[in-house]
């Protein structure tokens, strides 16, 4: 595991090296807005070096939340080589870039960050008080939980409700100070429970995949956009996790459509009741995925069921039917011998034909 994570970040090295001498070589260095940013949290990296920072990725201390960021931009007076302290989000990254790149504000748009230009210039030392609120969604649940949260204040965090930490004294977040601090502790919650109460009637309000548009079709349908249902790791598709969830879709043009099931990407070219084979990949050796025994394809669409035999040697699952253009919903299953739901289809694959 520490070749592997030593080895990705010599990688990562390497190709921002060779990005920077691409811009200094055709010219476009000093007029280039250049941002360096990581994932949330550590994983694997964890146990080698985390910035003194408590826990990684899935909590919700600054471990599993906080991430390096860096920009540059020569001749856009941004003053280079020193630390903004101030408590920002990744959501201050699209009004900073309208008024970095003095874009117009579309009209009506509101934007849940701010912009950071006065500080990366020199124009400001400080921005509004605000606090900031991180909400998870846990694995098994899918969808986001009350009170599954941080929220960040100047240098406090208040984890679950429960915990309060000093992060300028206490990185680590290894002391509890909220029995200290009570009146601290009832501000953020305060402002957690009003911030939910905007949130949470808009938690149905489900972005919808674009398929059919001229742009891209055919378009490949996968598991990290289903409704309230957490599938997202290649580990979790070669392991056969037991899992399914809805789709929410858009239709962009009326006409016939085909949706091809599959248990496995085209590009492994398995049959869908195959294991697929172990091999060695860039974080290490991969186990061979598991095998399941589906019998039976169903997809479901427009309030349409319909259903296909697998054999052993079928690599997918084919459908076809009349769609019209606007908002719908669609789910699929895959059923054993006994007609026993095993689980979703893990990649689609749709189609527009007419």
């Amino acid at each position: 595991a520490l070749a592997s994570c030593c080895g990705m970040i010599a990688s990562l090295d390497e190709n921002m090296g060779r990005l920077d001498k691409m811009l200094e070589e055709t010219g476009m260095k000093e007029n280039t807005i250049l941002i360096f940013q990581s994932d949330n949290g550590g994983t694997a990296g964890v146990r080698f070096y985390n910035a003194g920072l408590r826990a990684g990725k899935i909590t919700l201390w600054d471990g599993g939340h906080r991430t390096p960021f860096f920009l540059r931009w020569p001749a856009g007076g941004i003053q280079h080589g020193r630390d903004i302290g101030e408590l920002t989000e990744v959501q201050d990254l699209l009004p900073t870039l309208i008024d970095l790149c003095g874009l117009k504000r579309p009209a009506g748009a509101e934007f849940d960050g701010v912009s950071l230009a006065g500080l990366l210039r020199g124009e400001r030392e400080r921005l509004e008080e605000r606090m900031l609120v991180v909400q998870f969604s846990r694995m098994n649940v899918g969808r986001p939980q009350w009170g599954d949260a941080t929220v960040l204040w100047r240098k406090w965090r208040l984890v679950s409700g429960t915990e309060l930490y000093d992060v300028s004294s206490d990185l680590a977040q290894t002391r509890n100070v909220i029995r200290e601090h009570p009146d601290v502790a009832a501000r953020m919650r305060k402002h957690y429970d009003q911030w939910w109460r905007e949130v949470e009637p808009r938690l149905d309000s489900f972005l919808p995949t674009h398929i059919g548009a001229e742009a891209e079709n055919p378009v490949l349908v996968s598991p990290t956009e289903w409704a309230d249902s957490f599938l997202d790791q290649s580990t979790q598709v070669r392991a056969g996790i037991r899992r399914n969830g809805l789709w929410h879709i858009q239709v962009e043009r009326a006409g016939e459509y085909e949706f091809a099931l599959r248990r496995w990407p085209r590009e492994l070219d398995l049959a869908m009741r195959a294991p697929s084979p172990a091999h060695q990949g860039e974080c290490g050796q991969y186990a061979a995925g598991a095998a399941l025994p589906i019998a039976r394809a169903e997809l479901r669409i427009a309030g349409r069921a319909m259903e296909l035999p697998v054999g052993p040697g079928d690599r997918e699952a084919v459908f076809k039917t009349q769609l019209g253009e606007g908002r719908n919903t669609m789910q699929t299953f895959f059923h054993d011998e006994q007609g026993r739901e095993i689980c979703g289809a893990y990649y689609v694959y749709a189609r527009r034909l007419s």
